[in-house]
C-alpha cells in the first residue's frame, strides 16, 4: 500500500523552502488507489512504486500499467511504440508526451472519483457521464487521457522532415530537398485514405464493409459541438491541413480499438456495447482537445462530452515533466503539492517555477502565461454543476505568496 507521509501546509511554504515531487506524486496516487477498476494486486504496486523511482523505470512502470488496464493487445504494443517516438522527439528539445498522457489520466481520475461521490444514483451518473456502471465510465476517460497525443510524433516529423527539406535546398541539395518534403497534398491524401478507412469482414450490412472513419469523426464533432455540417467539414479540413494531433489521435485510436475489435468478435455486437459508445465519446474528446477557436471552445461543455470538458481542462493543467530544460521564455515547472478535499470538492496543484536566471522579461511571460491559462481553462461554458473546483498555485522564486488561478464546475 501507498505510504501515506502528510500533505504539505499551504500557509507555511515558501518560494526557499522544502518541496517534494516525490511526496506531491504520492498525494496524486494515493488519491485513487480505493478505486475498484485499480484494485489489482500489479496495479497498485506500480502506481505505489511509481513516484519513488527515476525516469526510465517510471516510463517501464507506466506500460505495464497501461498493458494491465487496455483491453485486448493494445496497452502492450501501443504504448511502447509511443516511448519509442518519445525518445527520439525529447533528443531533439520536444515537449514530453508520454508522461504527459498518464499525468493526465491521474489527474483526471481523481476528478471523476470526486465528482461520482457527488452523484452516486445510477441515473445521475448516466446523465452525466454516459453510463450507469463507474467500470465504463473509469474505461471512456482511460481511452481518452491515455491517446489523446498518440498523433503528435507524426505532426512533429512532418515539421522536422520540412525543417530539412528546406535546410537541404539552401545548400542546392534539391533532390534530397524534396525527399525530405512530406506535406504536399498527395502524401496528405494517402495519409488520411490509410488512416479513414477500415475493412470490416464480419459484418452482413454492405454499408459497413469499409468504415470511413472521417465521415465518422465529423458526424461526432458535429453532435459534441452542436455545429452545422458545413462549419464542421470547414473544421475537419483545417485539422487536416495544418496534421492537428488531435485530430490523427482520434482517426488512430479508432482504427487501433476497431481493428483489435474485429479480429475476435463481430462488427454488429460491437456496436451494441458500451465499448463502441466510450469509443465515441473518447474520439469526439481527443478530436476537440488542441481547438484553438475561443467561440468553439466555449462549446466544449460536460453536458455535451464530459470527457471533452475533462480533457480540455486537465490537459492545460498538467505542466510537470514537459520539459527537462528551461528555455529563455518559460522556466521548468515542478510539481511540488497536491490535495483532494473530498468534503469540499476540492483539487489543489501546486507548481514551483524555477530557472537558471530570471530576468524581468522572463518574470513577465510568466505572468502571462499564467493569465492566459486561467482564461483558457475557463473558457469552457458548462451548464451542469459538477461540485468540483480545482485550484492551481503557482510559486515564483520572486514572489513568497503563489499565484493562483481556479476553476470550477
Amino acid at each position: 500500500m501507498l505510504p501515506t507521509l502528510g500533505l504539505f501546509d499551504p500557509t507555511t511554504r515558501k518560494a526557499t523552502g522544502s518541496f517534494s515531487e516525490t511526496q506531491a506524486e504520492m498525494n496524486l496516487i494515493h488519491g485513487i488507489l480505493d478505486i475498484p477498476v485499480l484494485k489489482d494486486q500489479f496495479i497498485q504496486f506500480s502506481l505505489a512504486k511509481y513516484p519513488i523511482v527515476e525516469q526510465h523505470e517510471k516510463s517501464n512502470l507506466i506500460c505495464e500499467i497501461m498493458r494491465k488496464l487496455w483491453p485486448d493487445s493494445i496497452g502492450d504494443q501501443q504504448f511502447k511504440l509511443f516511448r519509442k517516438f518519445e525518445t527520439f522527439l525529447s533528443a531533439i528539445g520536444k515537449r514530453d508526451h508520454f508522461f504527459h498522457q498518464f499525468l493526465v489520466y491521474l489527474i483526471g481520475m481523481n476528478i471523476i472519483s470526486l465528482t461520482l461521490k457527488n452523484f452516486p444514483n445510477e441515473s445521475e451518473k448516466e446523465n452525466i457521464f454516459g453510463f450507469k456502471k463507474d467500470e465504463d465510465i473509469y474505461k471512456t476517460w482511460l481511452m481518452t487521457s491515455t491517446c489523446h497525443d498518440f498523433g503528435y510524433p507524426y505532426h512533429a516529423a512532418t515539421k522536422i522532415a520540412n525543417y530539412l527539406s528546406d535546410l537541404y535546398a539552401e545548400t542546392n541539395l534539391n533532390y534530397v530537398s524534396s525527399r525530405l518534403h512530406i506535406s504536399d497534398n498527395k502524401n496528405d491524401l494517402e495519409l488520411e485514405h490509410k488512416l479513414s478507412l477500415i475493412e470490416i469482414d464480419n459484418t452482413d450490412s454492405a454499408e459497413e464493409k469499409n468504415l470511413n472513419v472521417t465521415t465518422f469523426l465529423n458526424k461526432l464533432m458535429e453532435e459534441y459541438l452542436e455545429e452545422e455540417t458545413s462549419k464542421i467539414d470547414e473544421l475537419q479540413k483545417s485539422f487536416s491541413q495544418e496534421k492537428d494531433h488531435g485530430y490523427i489521435s482520434s482517426l488512430l485510436l479508432c482504427k487501433t480499438v476497431v481493428e483489435s475489435y474485429i479480429k475476435t468478435a463481430p462488427w454488429p455486437s460491437f456496436k451494441k456495447g458500451n465499448y463502441y459508445k466510450s469509443l465515441k465519446l473518447s474520439m469526439g474528446a481527443i478530436a476537440l482537445h488542441n481547438i484553438r477557436d475561443k467561440k468553439l471552445q466555449e462549446k466544449i461543455t460536460a453536458n455535451r462530452n464530459i470527457y471533452a470538458f475533462l480533457l480540455f481542462i486537465v490537459d492545460n493543467i498538467q505542466d510537470w515533466y514537459r520539459s527537462f530544460t528551461t528555455s529563455p521564455k518559460y522556466p521548468a515547472y515542478k510539481f511540488v503539492g497536491f490535495e483532494k478535499c473530498h468534503d469540499s470538492g476540492k483539487i489543489y496543484i501546486d507548481y514551483l517555477l524555477t530557472s537558471d536566471s530570471w530576468s524581468e522579461e522572463m518574470h513577465n511571460n510568466i505572468l502571462n502565461e499564467i493569465a492566459l491559462r486561467k482564461t483558457t481553462i475557463n473558457n469552457p461554458k458548462n451548464e451542469t454543476k459538477l461540485g468540483v473546483t480545482i485550484s492551481i498555485r503557482y510559486y515564483l522564486l520572486k514572489k513568497d505568496k503563489p499565484i493562483e488561478i481556479k476553476c470550477s464546475f
